[in-house]
């Protein structure tokens, strides 16, 4: 498992960034990207990635005229349980729709196919990273599908995602901190 960082993955520098405040962060959204075949390689998902960000930042991208100012996502895990760094778990997301609820969520992409279940890596990762995010913002307690705060409707992180939430196997335990 390897963690690769802005540089690695290639991604451009973010227009600006607006750091979480500690009061406005309830929990962490689960977001996929909903693709129809899996990245089965890190350089895949790096290709992915940068073209996702692109997207996010072009006029118009994510409903902003302008463009978003970087990738909508703060960190993404794939099956093998590498993380890619994104905004960072400091910095508010632009995944979750409206800018109230992107203050009161984190946004995690898990980089799934769809119908693709998450490996036992991926979990393990996702739990670390939840972990890390409630150490930041103590008051996070809450994982959710993106489909349960999107203002409009989305399939998003998928039916497997959402039963692993509704079971409360992301939530962090003593062996995954």
């Amino acid at each position: 498992m390897t963690h690769f960082n802005r540089d690695e993955i290639g991604l451009r520098p973010a227009r600006g960034k607006v750091f979480l405040e500690r009061a406005d962060v309830d929990g962490i959204a689960l977001h996929w990207p909903g693709m129809k075949t899996p990245l089965g390689t890190p350089a895949a998902v790096k290709a992915a990635l940068r073209s996702w960000q692109a997207q996010h930042m072009a006029p118009g991208g994510l409903g902003d005229p302008g463009g978003a100012s970087d990738i909508a996502y703060q960190i993404a895990v794939d099956q093998d349980g590498n993380t890619y760094q994104l905004r960072g778990l400091r910095y508010r997301s632009a995944a979750n729709g409206a800018t109230d609820v992107n203050e009161q969520y984190g946004a995690l992409l898990l980089v799934l196919a769809i119908g693709e279940k998450p490996t036992d890596d991926l979990i393990r990762v996702v739990q670390k990273r939840i972990a890390r995010h409630r150490e930041i913002f103590p008051a996070s307690r809450l994982i959710v599908p993106h489909s349960a705060v999107r203002p409009e409707p989305t399939a998003c992180p998928g039916d497997r995602v959402r039963a692993l939430i509704t079971a409360g196997a992301f939530n962090p335990t003593k062996e995954t901190k």
